[in-house]
């Protein structure tokens, strides 16, 4: 099951983008985390765990088989745009081959996905959203929203985070420094709590789920390298 859910995030993360400070840290250079000019942006250090540490940790046997969650708060990130990562037909083909039941969680009541691929939970409070993150096996990427606090809360309670590269070097497809990510900051961060994956590429797409279901993360709070 996917859920989508569009609750103001309580964490300092949504605030701003890491780039450079001259507060914390002058001479550290925070720009490759930055998805926008550095000049723009100010570091702003946070910590998810306290907030994580409310939600009881579910030990994977107790969550629920095959229930993937996508990071996204807007039905308009899904048709088709330069940063969206994954078409309709990709979640169909989840769908077949792993009996998942993807659910969306945001205002507009509407399917989505086409024969009922998809069902819109509506607006969950900010406590049942963290509790069906911390049920779910895996947190998906769809493209946007970018800088998101959620992939730090997914890894906190134990769910690994798929990260859609977007745009990458030709003549480098692999080199994390080189690539765009939906979330930068966890671009070199690897298998089994992060699973970067080209855009566009349904085997890569299906193959990298089927490897984030069969490969438990514990509770993790990842430092980003920089």
């Amino acid at each position: 099951m996917v859920g989508i859910s569009r609750q103001r995030s309580p964490f300092l993360a949504e605030c701003a983008a890491p780039a450079r400070t001259s507060v914390d840290a002058p001479s550290k250079d925070y720009s490759p985390i930055a998805q926008g000019p550095k000049d723009t942006n100010t570091f702003l250090g946070y910590s998810i765990a306290p907030l994580c540490d409310l939600q009881p940790f579910i030990p994977h046997e107790e969550s629920v088989p095959g229930r993937v969650y996508a990071m996204t708060n807007r039905l308009s990130y899904f048709p088709p745009q330069p940063e969206r990562a994954w078409p309709p037909s990709f979640f169909a083909s989840a769908v077949r081959r792993f009996a998942a039941h993807w659910h969306l969680e945001t205002p507009q009541m509407s399917e989505f996905g086409g024969e009922g691929v998809m069902k819109n939970l509506g607006l969950l409070e900010r406590d049942a959203f963290v509790r069906d993150v911390a049920k779910s096996k895996v947190l998906l990427g769809v493209g946007r929203p970018a800088i998101s606090q959620m992939p730090y809360q997914a890894l906190c309670l134990g769910a690994p985070f798929i990260n859609p590269i977007l745009d990458w070097d030709p003549q480098a497809p692999n080199e994390p420094k080189m690539r765009k990510t939906q979330h930068n900051g966890l671009r070199e961060l690897k298998h089994p709590y992060v699973h970067n994956v080209h855009k566009d590429d349904e085997v890569g797409f299906l193959g990298t789920i089927a490897r984030a279901l069969d490969t438990p993360i514990p509770r993790s709070v990842p430092f980003t390298p920089v």
